[in-house]
């Protein structure tokens, strides 16, 4: 494929499907994901990978973060926004 054609063609696609992805693959793509180009090609790339209880304390500060200096319901929706994006993420 030339790439005319391939920038032309290309799509961004927002569904996805709600099944488990491999860590090993989650690895391997962010492996990969070094090669694209970068300002001055300094390859400033640093990944952390964050699941289970860490995932569930973060998500859990994050809310705290976000609820403070609110009151009452605002409070609970921004702690439940917050948590619950980090929640529904596969990996972090």
């Amino acid at each position: 494929m030339d790439i005319e054609t391939l920038i032309k063609e290309r799509r961004s696609v927002s569904l996805f499907e709600d099944k488990p992805v491999s860590i090993d693959l989650v690895k391997e793509m962010l492996k990969t994901s070094v090669w694209v180009p970068n300002h001055k090609m300094t390859q400033p790339w640093r990944f952390t990978i964050i699941t289970g209880e860490t995932k569930e304390q973060l998500a859990n500060l994050a809310g705290d973060f976000m609820a403070r200096g609110k009151t009452g319901e605002d409070k609970d929706r921004a702690f439940n926004k917050a948590t619950g994006h980090l929640a529904k993420s596969r990996f972090m």
